[in-house]
């Protein structure tokens, strides 16, 4: 004997629901974890004029099912302006390392981790009740 399921509809609307509003979140909450990660490392960067500092920045894109963000030295290819980005962070034969970029991404790691986690939690809270 089969029995009815009360609340599935609800149920699967709540899903529908959940799933929309992540699908809303994540893109900010993505860019804003790339945002602290271009802070981080903007705040070790050796300054001499402050165009390195400049130059780093942050780019996100998204689809509906994708979400990336970049953080990145702009100008900084060979023969780019602040090409000078990659010595100062490893430094060469003559002049020592200065890193400043992967420190920043490790010093990010747990703020960004938190901020993910509790822009997620606080979507997911809303249909707890």
């Amino acid at each position: 004997m089969m029995g009815d399921i009360q609340g599935l509809g609800e149920l699967n609307s709540s899903f529908a629901g959940l799933i929309n509003d992540l699908e809303a979140a994540l893109p900010n909450l993505v860019l804003e974890s790339a945002e602290i990660i271009e802070k981080e490392i903007q705040s070790r960067a050796p300054v001499s004029t402050g165009a390195l500092i400049s130059a780093i920045d942050t780019t996100s894109a998204h689809a509906k099912s994708t979400v990336s963000a970049t953080v990145q030295v702009e100008h900084s290819g060979q023969d780019g302006v602040e090409h000078y980005a990659i010595f100062k962070e490893f430094g060469t034969s003559k002049m020592p390392a200065e890193p400043f970029f992967r420190p920043g991404v490790a010093a990010a790691a747990e703020p960004v981790k938190d901020h993910l986690t509790n822009g997620i939690l606080g979507v997911i809270n809303k249909y707890a009740d």
